[in-house]
């Protein structure tokens, strides 16, 4: 019963990423009745992990619309997909994109060739997005972590100091996050621990690659469509 009632738990802490993850799967086993005639591999594949990365991110950017401030503290505390799995899998699927990506610019030009690369194309920024969306809510979880103080009263473990004072809410940590996913460095918001800032650190690194990547890809289609 304690199993039971612990999975329960997980999924629903995670109800986000298994949703994506099962629709996306669902996807993928109705595409395997197309022909590959009309769906050649990889696309099947890529338009899964398309599907994945943009449901993810809709659920996403809708609880941070419309989550309350008055409930973001309790929501964070639990809530968290984990930095760590959200970028390898980001990272696998960028790798199978952009082995795709290549695979077709050598073949014959075509009407599926262009739809394939696109497809490719897509997964790129869809990952993109994914990755630092998460970290966003990784932040706000190891931001309203319960510790114990030196009385022995619980408070949030903090980690960051965002300008203006007063507790945090989504859109800060998105701002946080997506300013280290696009500039691999921090802003006017303050490192205060050594777990935020080694998870920071982390994420920056992730970010300068991913980044330097997505550069030599689109100069790598520019110059393959030229000719």
């Amino acid at each position: 019963m304690i199993g039971f009632a612990s999975a329960r738990a997980h999924l629903l802490h995670h109800a986000r990423f298994y949703i994506a993850a099962f629709l996306g799967l669902v996807i993928w086993l109705l595409l395997q009745i197309v022909p590959l005639s009309v769906l050649p591999p990889p696309l099947p594949i890529l338009l899964a992990g398309d599907a994945f990365f943009a449901i993810y991110l809709v659920l996403t950017m809708l609880l941070a619309l419309y989550e309350a401030p008055s409930r973001m503290r309790q929501r964070a505390s639990v809530e968290d997909e984990g930095f760590g799995l959200i970028a390898g899998m980001t990272l696998v699927a960028v790798a199978l994109s952009i082995g795709s990506i290549f695979i077709l610019l050598n073949r014959s030009g075509g009407e599926v060739s262009r739809i394939g690369l696109w497809l490719s194309v897509a997964n790129v920024p869809l990952g993109w997005l994914t990755l630092h969306m998460a970290a966003s809510f990784h932040y706000a979880h190891l931001y309203y972590a319960r510790v114990d103080d030196k009385d022995g009263k619980k408070r949030d473990a903090g980690g960051l100091k965002f300008p203006g004072g007063g507790d945090p809410i989504m859109w800060d940590f998105l701002y946080f996050s997506f300013v280290v996913g696009m500039t691999a460095q921090v802003s006017d918001v303050q490192t205060l621990t050594t777990e935020v800032r080694r998870l920071t650190l982390f994420h920056g690194i992730v970010s300068f690659f991913f980044n330097t990547v997505l550069l030599a890809l689109a100069v790598n289609i520019v110059v393959a469509q030229a000719h």
